[in-house]
């Protein structure tokens, strides 16, 4: 890292003991029996000749738009709030549920071991981006990416072209 330059990484939706051997474990098994409870449902119903890369990768945004659109409108400071009592949350649950069917699907046709994979692009972000220490925090403003005490104006079409400028 180069003096006068401060980076931080702002982790989402973080998972406690993710990163345990157990945790792992149990991950890859349901995620095994997930996988081949879709495959014999798929097989069961003579899906699987509509089920190429193409085709789920289709399926799979239209699902996610099904899901953006349960909070397309909503505030973003009272989504989570609302998110947490029903109606709402069964149609998350629902809707999160096709997701993940239809990656793990993806993942079953293409040949590719998410929890591999997954583990590996953690890896690599791990390398890319410094934790937050007590001493140096981050936050995220609309359009502004804040690190330390210089702001980098965020290019939405290339996030990595930003201009970097003191405090406001």
């Amino acid at each position: 890292m180069s003096p006068g330059r401060t980076t931080a990484i702002v982790r989402v939706g973080a998972c406690p003991g993710f990163g345990s051997p157990s945790g792992r474990v149990r991950l890859t098994l349901v995620r095994l029996r997930a996988t081949k409870q879709i495959r014999a449902f798929s097989e069961e119903r003579d899906w699987t000749q509509f089920h190429d890369p193409k085709s789920l990768t289709l399926a799979l945004v239209g699902k996610v738009g099904e899901l953006a659109e349960l909070l397309q409108w909503l505030p973003a400071n009272e989504a989570a709030e609302r998110i947490a009592h029903e109606p709402l949350r069964q149609r998350m649950a629902e809707e999160m549920s096709d997701v993940l069917t239809y990656l793990l699907r993806l993942a079953d046709v293409a040949g590719v071991d998410l929890a591999v994979a997954a583990s590996a692009k953690l890896s690599d972000s791990e390398g890319r981006f410094a934790r937050i220490t007590p001493n140096r925090r981050s936050r995220i403003e609309c359009g502004t990416s804040v690190l330390g005490r210089r702001q980098q104006r965020v290019n939405w079409k290339h996030p990595g072209r930003g201009v970097i400028s003191g405090p406001r």
